[in-house]
């Protein structure tokens, strides 16, 4: 199993590192009750142990990984030794154990676990002459503690895991948040861009043959397109553009009429979601697009209905394409469908034609 490379101090606030310190003190019980018969030297050196245990524990809490077991071991036989002048050492193995159960893997840690319960035995053995009192506490504290320690660092990873799939799923919906604004400004910006030229160059010959009238008109119009580029950008990119299908269509289908194109419109479906049409309406400007840039054909049928389970949609222009090549506005188009579950097929045999089939209740 890999290590918990983590300290016990990372992430941790020093309340919770220093706080459980305050149980210690029972470190201080046996010389508080044999007060009377212990010498001040004696009393000198169990508070100068103590106080050794405090930076060797400040020390460990600071390491990470395996580089944590000297110091684990150290501290071990630190406080084994101690139990020579106090058995009241019994309450400062746990800490230990914790230490070991929070910061190892589950391997390592159970051995470190049996080393303490060793230098447990040996030192009441030696030092308090197998104290009942020693033994007993010493044994219970470092299991459960070590139990404490081992079933907190569970839910560390458990919570280390949560925040980072949130992480990434943030950065997902960011990647994701990019592409939809990248399509929605191709495809929506893209046409509107491309009637500003075809205008411009429009109002161009009208203004070389004299007609200054005309030109005047295609002019208006191409600073009310801007105008409208400058509203979509916004609404692409604060993603609240939600486009009526109905509209929409109508507003394409003028658009190819303007460019001397015929359209064929059929249109039997029934009320969708909002989403869906918008992802309809882009789809079908992407595909306007293409066919006022590149078709030189004159005529262009649309069609939508509905079956017991698709919405099936499908736009032809007469026009013929010599080469055929997936740009960003199919692959945003692609894209679209992909994201309702659906299919789309683009042929150039005949013209150009784009059909797809989308399931319905999405």
């Amino acid at each position: 199993m890999t290590t918990f490379n983590r300290s016990l101090a990372d992430d941790n606030p020093p309340y919770w590192l220093w706080g459980p310190l305050l149980f210690s003190l029972f470190y201080f019980m046996q010389t508080i009750i044999d007060f009377n018969t212990t010498s001040m030297g004696d009393f000198a050196v169990i508070v100068l142990n103590y106080c050794l245990f405090i930076l060797l524990y400040a020390k460990t809490i600071h390491v990470r990984g395996d580089k944590v077991i000297p110091w684990l071991f150290t501290l071990t036989i630190f406080i084994a030794l101690t139990t020579y002048f106090t058995f009241g050492s019994q309450s400062l193995f746990g800490y230990v154990a914790f230490i070991a159960g929070y910061t190892l893997n589950v391997k390592k840690s159970f051995t470190m676990l049996i080393a303490i319960w060793c230098a447990i035995f040996i030192s009441g053995y030696y030092f308090s002459q197998s104290h009942p009192y020693f033994l007993i506490p010493a044994l219970l504290i470092t299991a459960a503690l070590f139990g404490f320690g081992f079933f907190t660092q569970r839910d560390t990873k458990f919570r280390l895991k949560e925040q980072a799939n949130k992480k990434q799923l943030t950065q997902l919906a960011a990647i994701a948040e990019r592409e939809r604004i990248a399509r929605d400004l191709h495809d929506v910006v893209g046409h509107s861009l491309s009637s500003i030229a075809l205008k411009s160059e429009l109002a161009e010959k009208y203004l070389a043959a004299g007609n200054h009238d005309k030109a005047g008109l295609e002019i208006n119009e191409v600073a009310s397109l801007s105008r409208e580029v400058l509203s979509e950008i916004r609404q692409a990119v604060s993603g609240l553009k939600k486009q009526n299908l109905a509209e929409g269509l109508d507003k394409l289908i003028k658009e190819l009429a303007k460019h001397d194109f015929k359209v064929a419109y059929e249109n039997s479906l029934s009320i969708i979601h909002s989403g869906v049409e918008s992802a309809i309406v882009l789809i079908f400007t992407e595909a306007v697009t293409n066919i006022l840039r590149h078709s030189k054909g004159n005529n262009v049928a649309i069609k939508l209905f509905q079956s017991e389970s698709f919405i099936h949609i499908r736009i032809a222009n007469n026009g013929r394409v010599k080469e055929f090549q997936h740009g960003n506005g199919l692959h945003g188009m692609t894209e679209r469908c992909k994201e309702l579950n659906g299919t789309i097929e683009i042929s150039s045999k005949s013209g150009f034609a784009l059909t797809i089939k989308l399931p319905k209740g999405i």
